[in-house]
């Protein structure tokens, strides 16, 4: 089976679209032209032959304004420049053809339609495809093509980010994505493209989707590491290892962005760096196995769900989202907020209750279950109380039991306990 390294150097080609009018066009038809939900729309005047056609479009396409550079009775809803989406693309006519060309290797998705009883537009869409650098394509790997069945994936060194054509791996069974720290190129496209003087939400593809049955491990070696890497798992059996990241440069989102995932037999095992599941509010991700340990921070939205998580060393864990079986060790935090668990056992470090989920069955040892925080009331179906040196600290008196505390062997005396003031204690 190959290796193929990244190298990130192929030549720039810009994607060119083409436009090309014909049939009998007459005033008041109109042409819309959309991109990322934009439209601008040119309704057509008095002049009305193919070519005039194709010259009013290219003159709204790179227009500054709905009234500069009208070539007669035409009108338009906006210039062209005035959409940042179109700004990035440069029209040129000749004769009947329009042609719409990408600025620095960035790919573009067009929508063209008329509103005509007899004239038509033939839109030829990527006519010349977007390549370059930043492309994840054959040319940019040391082998000069892409990665195959069984195949290793090395991204290792430099800073050339891969931004485009990210779904090239999805359907290929390689069986390792190894990216390493030394690496500090972006993997991935922002949610917002600053890249112009107006910013848009940005519609092209932004996680790079990993095939099924893949291991990926991320951050292994000496160097920075990359400030963004999204990895879409897609409902994938995955093996993810994350030893470190690098400081995200994503103003809330950390440095590693992961969705997707199995929840029947996905494993996630996190040693060190910051890494977010599911941050966008319509994304999804889901392990049956997740362990952060070391110094990790791990961050989980409402979308995540985990069948077990292991909490462990001096980790921190946020999450809002339903878990069936959870650990908590040493000086390790979990920060559990809306989501439901099932069963968790706190044998060191500190359960924190943020959110409304409810907990069906509580043990717990020498270790904090930390209610301090809490707004709303939160119900505890059933808690163990297993070891001396507990902490149980709920001074706003938020938390309900609904079955009596049990103490086993340990003395309620052997710990602190807090349950806020108003409260009934039934002793049985």
């Amino acid at each position: 089976m190959a290796n193929h390294t990244w190298r990130g150097d192929a030549l720039v080609v810009n994607q060119v679209d083409t436009i090309v009018p014909s049939g009998t066009w007459v005033t008041g038809d109109e042409i819309t032209l959309t991109i990322n939900g934009r439209a601008l729309i040119v309704t057509v005047g008095s002049a009305v032959g193919n070519t005039d056609i194709a010259n009013i479009i290219n003159a709204a396409w790179n227009a500054s304004d709905s009234t500069t550079g009208l070539l007669g009775s035409e009108s338009r809803n906006f210039g062209g420049d005035e959409i940042p989406e179109f700004s990035e693309i440069t029209s040129s006519v000749a004769v009947e053809t329009v042609s719409l060309t990408g600025d620095d290797q960035k790919p573009f998705t067009l929508a063209v339609a008329e509103n005509s009883s007899a004239g038509s537009l033939t839109h030829s869409a990527s006519a010349t495809a977007a390549k370059g650098p930043n492309h994840l394509i054959a040319e940019n790997f040391d082998s000069g093509s892409l990665p195959s069945a069984g195949d290793t994936v090395y991204i290792q060194s430099g800073s050339t980010s891969i931004l485009y054509g990210l779904s090239a791996l999805a359907s290929v069974a390689v069986d390792n994505v190894f990216i390493f720290a030394g690496y500090t190129g972006f993997i991935g496209l922002p949610r917002v493209n600053l890249d112009n003087a107006a910013d848009y939400i940005e519609y092209r593809q932004r996680y790079l989707r990993c095939p099924v049955n893949v291991e990926v491990r991320v951050g292994s070696g000496s160097g920075s590491s990359s400030g963004r890497i999204q990895l879409d798992f897609v409902a994938a059996t995955t093996k993810l290892i994350v030893f470190g990241t690098g400081s995200s440069v994503e103003p809330d989102r950390y440095a590693l962005q992961i969705k997707g995932g199995d929840l029947v037999a996905g494993e996630a095992y996190i040693f060190s760096g910051e890494v977010d599941f599911a941050p966008d509010g319509a994304d999804t991700a889901a392990f049956d196995q997740t362990t952060v340990s070391g110094s990790a921070t791990l961050r989980c939205s409402a979308g995540c769900s985990f069948d077990k998580l292991n909490v462990e060393g001096s980790s921190t864990v946020s999450t809002d989202s339903n878990v069936a079986d959870a650990k908590v060790r040493d000086t390790a935090t979990w920060h559990k907020g809306s989501g439901a668990v099932t069963a968790v056992d706190v044998q060191g470090g500190t359960l924190s209750l943020m959110g409304t989920g409810t907990v069906t069955t509580l043990n717990l040892g020498s270790a904090t279950v930390d209610a301090s925080g809490l707004l709303e009331a939160v119900t505890i179906t059933s808690t163990n109380i297993r070891s001396s040196g507990f902490t149980w600290s709920d001074p706003q008196a938020k938390l309900t039991t609904t079955n009596p505390i049990a103490t086993s062997s340990v003395s309620i005396a052997s710990g602190s306990f807090d349950p806020g003031p108003g409260r009934t204690v039934d002793i049985t």
